[in-house]
């Protein structure tokens, strides 16, 4: 039985580090900075911009801070589990999917990049991600990884990169039109990813492409 512990940046942790963004920045702009100032013997009339200066800069430190610490000492309760016989995703003892393996497993694989920069997430990335479904049950786990990172990543060319309709309608991309119109079903599948996805480390989901390419080996003959 392999046990993946996911979701690292649960809403639980998200929120905290919104308000530590808030909490840095009323201690640099209202607490530390207008203390720091008179000392320079500035006029009380220029402390505006330096407290805003000030309280942005608090409140980044702050909420990284809150981004490195707060995973570690509040994980997620939710947890992927690989056993011989099924692949389950658990919220503590609530089963929330349960695939049985001996019956048959479809996978859908695909990727896309980060086009803006999100929580921990930087612009350029990509975002790998299957759909282990049986029937009307699905599992969606994710991972995000910077680009050099893909070449020997197993599996990789098993990962479809969808094609946005903004790229496909670019003038001189119509060759991309039949494409985007292929990939209907993987975009359906990245819809319930974003709604109801289980974020997994780099070094997790590569375990479990893995072990998926040995439960369905029609995936791993597709690569």
């Amino acid at each position: 039985m392999t046990t993946y512990h996911v979701d690292r940046l649960h809403g639980g942790v998200r929120l905290a580090i919104l308000g530590a963004f808030f909490v840095g920045f009323y201690i640099g702009a209202w607490l530390v900075i207008p203390n720091l100032l008179p000392a320079l013997r500035l006029e009380a009339s220029t402390y505006l911009m330096p407290g805003l200066l000030g309280g942005i800069i608090f409140a980044m430190v702050f909420s990284w801070l809150a981004e490195q610490i707060l995973p570690r000492v509040w994980p997620s309760r939710r947890r992927l589990v690989v056993t011989g016989d099924a692949i389950k995703l658990q919220e503590g003892d609530e089963l929330q999917a349960i695939l049985d393996r001996s019956e048959r497993l479809t996978i859908f694989s695909w990727s896309f990049p980060i086009e803006t920069r999100r929580a921990a997430v930087p612009r350029g990335w990509y975002c790998l991600a299957v759909r282990i479904a049986q029937g009307r049950r699905f599992i969606s786990p994710y991972t995000f990884m910077p680009p050099d990172a893909l070449e020997d990543f197993p599996q990789i060319r098993s990962f479809t990169e969808l094609i946005s309709e903004k790229e496909a309608k670019k003038p001189g991309n119509e060759h991309l039109l039949d494409i985007f119109g292929e990939q209907g079903h993987l975009r359906a599948a990245e819809s319930d990813r974003w709604r109801d996805g289980v974020e997994m480390s780099r070094e997790d989901f590569r375990q479990l492409v893995l072990q998926l390419r040995d439960i369905v080996p029609e995936w791993k003959r597709s690569e």
